[in-house]
Formats: C-alpha cells, sequence, structure tokens
C-alpha cells in the first residue's frame, strides 16, 4: 500500500525543441506549464513553485494554466497537441502511466508523445475519514466496511489516479467494498470529504493535513513505507 504521488515536469517529445534551443536563445519569449489537475493540489503546488524559480533564473514569465479533468487527461492531451518548441511543457503524476493501460483507445499516447525532464517530488497519500464515521483506526475502518458493503463512499480524481486506485487496492487487501465517487481532481474531493459527502478518503498529505489538525478530518494512517512522513504524523502505515 506504498502509494506516492510522484510529480513529473515533461515536454513534446521531439527533436526540433534541441534544434531551436541551438539555434536561439532559450528562453525568448514566455513559457507555459500545463497542470492538468484543479488548482490548490499537490502538483499545482510543485509546479507554482518551480515556475517561480524558472522566471528567476530565466527572466522570462512562466505561466502556470490548469487544465483539469478526466484524471489529467484533458490537460495532457493539450500540451501533446502544443507547438514542439520548448515553450509548453507539463506536469504529471499518476494516471501519466496508467491511462493507457485502462483506456487502450485514448486519442493519443501520452508516453510516446512527451518525453520526460525531471522528478519533481513524490507526496504519500493519507488514509482519512470524516469525524462522523465512528472508526478510529484502520482495523475498525475495515470492519466497518465489511459489515456495511458498498456504503461507505471516498473521492478520486477520475479512473486511474493515485486516490482511484489507492482504494482500489485497499478494497482488494481488506476485501471490502466501497464506491469511489468521481470529482474534478483532487481539491473538489477532500471539500466533499470535509462536507461529509463521502465518509473516506486516501488522499495526499500536504493539502489533506491542515483539515486533520483543524479537527475537521480524522487520520488513519499513512500510505507510505516512509519512516519519516509516519514519525511526523504519528500513524502507522497502512499495509502493518
Amino acid at each position: 500500500m506504498a502509494t506516492v504521488i510522484r510529480l513529473l515536469l515533461f515536454a513534446i517529445a521531439t527533436g526540433s525543441f534541441a534544434l531551436d534551443a541551438v539555434a536561439q536563445e532559450y528562453p525568448a519569449r514566455t513559457i507555459r506549464i500545463i497542470v492538468p489537475y484543479t488548482p490548490g493540489g499537490p502538483t499545482d503546488i510543485h509546479a507554482r513553485t518551480v515556475a517561480q524559480k524558472l522566471n528567476e533564473a530565466w527572466g522570462q514569465p512562466v505561466v502556470v494554466e490548469n487544465r483539469p479533468g478526466a484524471a489529467g487527461m484533458i490537460g495532457t492531451e493539450v500540451a501533446a497537441g502544443a507547438a514542439p518548441d520548448g515553450y509548453t511543457l507539463c506536469t504529471a503524476g499518476v494516471t501519466f502511466s496508467t491511462a493507457e493501460l485502462l483506456n487502450p483507445k485514448m486519442s493519443f499516447s501520452p508516453m510516446r508523445e512527451l518525453a520526460p525532464i525531471a522528478l519533481l517530488g513524490a507526496v504519500p497519500n493519507i488514509l482519512v475519514v470524516h469525524p462522523s464515521l465512528p472508526v478510529h483506526s484502520v482495523k475498525e475502518l475495515i470492519a466497518f466496511a465489511k459489515a456495511r458493503p458498498k456504503e461507505l463512499l471516498y473521492p478520486t480524481g477520475g479512473v486511474g489516479g493515485a486516490q482511484s486506485l489507492a482504494g482500489a487496492f485497499f478494497e482488494y487487501l481488506s476485501k471490502t467494498k466501497m464506491v469511489p465517487v468521481q470529482y474534478r481532481g483532487s481539491i473538489p474531493g477532500i471539500t466533499a470529504l470535509v462536507a461529509g459527502e463521502v465518509s473516506v478518503g486516501f488522499t495526499d498529505l500536504i493539502t489533506t493535513l491542515p483539515h486533520v489538525e483543524a479537527g475537521k478530518l480524522r487520520l488513519l494512517a499513512v500510505t507510505s513505507g516512509k519512516a519519516r512522513v509516519i514519525d511526523a504524523a504519528g500513524f502507522r502505515n497502512v499495509k502493518r
């Protein structure tokens, strides 16, 4: 259950970018970073941090453009269709590598049409529940879910995303049945979780922890096996 959101930066896969960079000083104008997720999520936060540093280093504007939807594939397709001149970059998460496996008939191929530039970071997921749910541990959650199959709802940003995969894997390991509810990104899903529209969440640490600290969500476990994350949060790994 070591689910971690890995954030990558991609450019259009073509040799013309390298040739253009040699022919002229790069960058000579505004660079666009497409974030295929909603504002405020971990991918968006990483992208804006990188954009600011690139702006300072290059002296050219670096603009972040959010294009959420379809678990990140709408924005990714926009990036893949942009001019291959190095002025359109794109961030990516889990769905970049899972999309074609889940949907072989996609209109484009992320793996072939975009080339990786750098790993921006990795964010662990955490397992949380709404305070109204009478469970205080993973063991209690499993027992509750088994007693009420298909009654518990959890938010996802789309099929194949980190939340979707974490939820499905949890169901498989625990032999439970819960219901995924799709939202237009992780932030709307977390908002729904805080509001009590859904009861269980496999969400990222960065954007969810403030709600835990405010008492609006209850943290049960961290899905990463990294000791420093577990120690910082004070909770055990889900697998354990």
